[in-house]
Formats: structure tokens, sequence, C-alpha cells
């Protein structure tokens, strides 16, 4: 593969496509791991504009669902949830699919309709998640995608806005407000 003739790109995945290769992993893996590695080997044989597209598709969602209710939503899931876990907990977010993903962000509350019953034992972060486009370009190439990448497009969290916080963790009643069905799963059984 002749690297040096691919341009940089800044083309985001389009959204039919990049939703059903989620839903297409969820359907064949049973864990997290094996959907990162679906995730990897489906993205590896396609050609290097469209795993970057991928990259800046996946991009595109954690700015959009970087948002104080969500986080609250995550906090209050997750027992607590600090900005790396925030970050984790919008990737598996985005992991479970378009469907999920869209409903929870329009109210984070619902997370609870997602949620598994043993919630102790289940994983709500998805860390690797974020760099399956990553894996598959080195896997492809044998280079790295940040290179690849239109320079105005290479660091995502450049898109974040600051977030003006609408509840707080020492108030439990901020956080009840906010999504009240799942303060009541959660902090309140325990």
């Amino acid at each position: 593969m002749n690297l040096d003739a691919l341009e940089k790109s800044g083309q985001m995945m389009d959204t039919t496509v990049y939703w059903q290769l989620i839903q297409d992993s969820l359907s064949e893996t049973a864990d997290q791991e094996e959907q990162e590695e679906y995730l990897v080997n489906r993205l590896k044989v396609m050609n290097p504009q469209d795993i970057i597209g991928f990259h800046l598709r996946t991009g595109s969602l954690m700015v959009r669902s970087y948002l104080s209710e969500l986080w609250c939503a995550a906090y209050i899931n997750n027992g607590g949830c600090s900005d790396d876990g925030f970050e984790y907990f919008r990737c598996w977010l985005i992991s479970r699919g378009q469907e999920v993903f869209y409903t929870v962000l329009e109210k984070p509350d619902r997370l609870l309709e997602f949620a598994s019953e043993d919630f102790e034992d289940f994983n709500y972060e998805f860390e690797s998640f974020g760099y399956v486009a990553v894996y598959a370009f080195e896997r492809k190439t044998g280079k790295s995608i940040y290179s690849h990448i239109e320079d105005r497009l290479r660091d995502a969290s450049e898109g974040y806005a600051p977030i003006n916080f609408n509840w707080e963790e020492d108030n439990p009643a901020s956080m009840k407000a906010i999504c009240p069905g799942l303060y009541a799963a959660r902090m309140e059984m325990n």
C-alpha cells in the first residue's frame, strides 16, 4: 500500500454505515473484547479513508455526548465518574448502538432501561472502543492514523465546549432532579 499517495482525510464515515458496523458487532460478539476485535477486523479490510472516517465519526459522537446531564447519569450509575471515566462511559454508550446512544443522550435517566440488573458486576466503560480505528489503521498500514487525519481534526477534544454543571456530587438532590429513576435504583438502594 502506497501511503505516500494517501491524502489526509477529514471525512466522517456515513452515519448509516457507522451504526450498521456497531450493530453487526453487537450481534456477532458476546463481550467488549470480542466486540473490539470484531470492529478492528472489519475496519482493517476497508480503505484507509473509511477507517479514518470511523475514527472521526466516533470523535464527533464523543463531542456530541459531552453533556452535564449525561455525566450525571454516568456518575450515578457507576458510583462516581472522573474525566477519564466519563470518556470511557461515552465510548461504552456509543458501542451499545444507535438506539441506546440517542435514547440515553435525549434522556439520561433512561440509562436504567439499558443497564444490567446486576450493575455492580457490569462494566459501563469501554476505553478501547475509542481506539478500534487506530488499531485497524495501524494493522492495515503500519502507520499512525493521526498523521493521516486533517490537522484541524487531529485533536477531537478541541471540539468540547466547557460544561456548565447543573448538578453536584455533594448535592444528591441535584443529581436526583436530573435522573430520578436512576438515582432511586442506584443510590438509594445502597
